[in-house]
């Protein structure tokens, strides 16, 4: 048996939030990942540039009430409590005109640190998950995979964030 460990950091951050409904932009790995790790009862809409991969969604979360919305509608996506951002930076960029601040945004986006629609989400004063909190969230369960290491996830999280921002700040 395989293990995301995509999955377990989206997990690890949306462990301690309870959401009816939540939007996913973007439709590939990392939108998978993120619909995985959400509970199950939630409602889920995902906002995907190609219809295409519609049924291999479908199929993958048979139990799941997903709704499907197409890129050109991008501005419904803003309503839910809890939007993910599953897409290229170069995607990103062109949703700039249409953003409203959700409750929560997790920007999977790390690289340019912080994106366009993160520095958006900070201004707005509602919460952001960063891409580089994901990157740490997902660290945790590699280092316990290659090291067998026990340690407090969430001493290692904060360590890992600070130094990571640390790092990007400089």
């Amino acid at each position: 048996k395989g293990t995301s460990t995509d999955v377990t950091g989206f997990s690890f951050l949306l462990k301690p939030y309870s959401f009816d409904e939540v939007t996913i932009i973007g439709a590939g790995g990392t939108a998978r990942a993120a619909l995985e790790a959400l509970d199950d009862k939630c409602l889920v809409k995902i906002v995907r540039r190609d219809e295409g991969r519609d049924k291999k969604i479908r199929d993958a979360f048979p139990y799941r009430a997903i709704t499907f919305i197409d890129w050109r509608e991008v501005e419904k996506a803003w309503s839910s409590p809890l939007v993910v951002l599953a897409i290229p930076i170069d995607a990103e960029t062109k949703l700039v005109p249409s953003f409203t601040p959700p409750d929560v945004l997790l920007d999977a986006v790390y690289s340019p640190w912080l994106s366009p629609l993160s520095k958006l989400q900070i201004d707005s004063g509602k919460e952001l998950i960063s891409g580089v909190e994901l990157l740490c969230a997902q660290a945790l369960d590699q280092i316990r995979l290659m090291t067998s290491a026990t340690f407090d996830s969430h001493d290692l999280f904060d360590f890992l964030k600070t130094t990571a921002e640390r790092a990007l700040t400089k």
